[in-house]
Formats: C-alpha cells, sequence, structure tokens
C-alpha cells in the first residue's frame, strides 16, 4: 500500500513541475528532459514487480537493420552446407550403385541347378571348333578365347537358353574393354541354347577381341555380367569351383 503511495505521489509530483500549475514554467533543456524521463522510469520500474531491473536501450535502426542482414547470413550459408551435404549424400549414393558386385560365373547367370566353371583364357589369331567352324578376328585383332564348363548339377534334363536370359559378357584387360562376340558356335555361351543330361556337362567358349598386342597376361584380364540391371565383376578363381 505504501510502495502504491509513493508511486502515485512521485508521478503527480513531476506532473506539478512540468505543468507549473498554471505558472509560467521555465524552458527544459535536452538533457535536463532527458534526466527527468530517465527519473520517472527508475521510479516507475522500482515498484513495478514485472517491469526486469534497470533500463533497457532502444536498438537503433542501424543496428537493427545489421542484426537482420547477420541472421540472413547465417540462414544462407546453413542452406548453403544443407545443399552440399545432400549433394555430396547423392555423389555417394551414386557412385554406390555404379560399383559392381563380385560373383562366380554361376551366381552371376543365375540358373538354377546349373554350374558355369571357369577352365582358362588363351589368345590367338583365330578359333576352330571340330573343322566345322574357322573363325577370325577383325583385322588388326586377336582373339580371346575363354574356356569354361557348363554342368547340370540336377538328377533330371535341364533345359537352357543362355540367349533368352538377357545376358551380357565383358572382357577388360587395361583401358581396354570387349563385348563377347556372338557366333553360330554350338558351344558359344552367348548364344547356346539346349540341353544338358542329368549330372552331365558341356564344354563352352566365349570370345572377344582385343587390338593386337594388348593382352599380355591372361591372368589379369577381368569378366563382367551384366544381367537386366546388374552388373557383376566375376571372381574367376571362385568360378573354378562349383
Amino acid at each position: 500500500m505504501r510502495k502504491g503511495f509513493l508511486l502515485t505521489a512521485g508521478i503527480l509530483g513531476m506532473s506539478v513541475m512540468l505543468s507549473g500549475c498554471g505558472l509560467q514554467s521555465n524552458e527544459l533543456k535536452g538533457d535536463e528532459q532527458d534526466q527527468i524521463a530517465a527519473y520517472c522510469a527508475q521510479v516507475v520500474s522500482k515498484y513495478d514487480k514485472s517491469t526486469k531491473t534497470g533500463l533497457t536501450p532502444v536498438a537503433s535502426s542501424k543496428d537493427s537493420t545489421s542484426t537482420s542482414k547477420q541472421q540472413s547470413s547465417d540462414t544462407s550459408k546453413k542452406s548453403t552446407q544443407a545443399s552440399g551435404n545432400s549433394s555430396s549424400a547423392k555423389n555417394s549414393t551414386t557412385d554406390s550403385e555404379k560399383t559392381p558386385i563380385t560373383k562366380t560365373f554361376t551366381e552371376a547367370i543365375g540358373i538354377k541347378g546349373l554350374s558355369l566353371l571357369y577352365r582358362d583364357a588363351k589368345v590367338g589369331g583365330g578359333y576352330s571348333q571340330s573343322d566345322v567352324y574357322d573363325l577370325s578376328p577383325d583385322k588388326g585383332n586377336e582373339l580371346l578365347v575363354v574356356r569354361l564348363k557348363m554342368i547340370n548339377n540336377t538328377s533330371k534334363n535341364l533345359k537352357v537358353d543362355i540367349s533368352s536370359a538377357n545376358l551380357k559378357f565383358k572382357a577388360a584387360y587395361g583401358n581396354q574393354t570387349s563385348d563377347a562376340d556372338m557366333t553360330l558356335l554350338l558351344n558359344d555361351l552367348t548364344t547356346y541354347q539346349g540341353t544338358i543330361a542329368a549330372g552331365k556337362g558341356r564344354n563352352m567358349v566365349m570370345l572377344f577381341q582385343f587390338p593386337k598386342g594388348t593382352v599380355k597376361d591372361t591372368s589379369k584380364v577381368s569378366y563382367t555380367v551384366q544381367k537386366d540391371n546388374s552388373s557383376f565383376k566375376i571372381n574367376t578363381d571362385m568360378s573354378k569351383k562349383r
């Protein structure tokens, strides 16, 4: 009650000073008006519990503009960083998708009950089969002949149709890559259609053309099998086993 009375008395006193109660008042200078305003504010804040202690300075328009620009700059930086992180994540995902999965020839062709074993590979100027077919590479090229064996692991005859399985075979040596030639050879894996008896096997080949002198070590040739939208890198050592 006492605090309320003092607060009211203080305000009334200031009003009288400013109004002069009808008397001619002395004109106050700018700094004197500031002192009176500051005193009134201190009196009010002292007895008003909802007001924080002391006087709160009012930010100038320049400070407000500077703060707004800084916040805008910080927001822009965060947006740029987020965009960069998103781009890095996308690039990482894309690179991961392009990396082929390592499999054996058997796993890559994915025919149930059928094994496809890698035997070896040789480089030559041509390939012949039982004196029936005599195949020669294009001028300036030589043939890489890859020998494989197809085995039926089931107890029944197994029909095999590689030509309709949407498979693509590639061989690479250094920076040279070659697609498998599609031929009329009866034992050409890429075009094979036939039946393999239960528990039996059949020798197969794939032919690749490379410029002469390219393949110097056949053990360093890498093979890739593409099936639909998937790409598989072949492990030839594992492909020698069932």
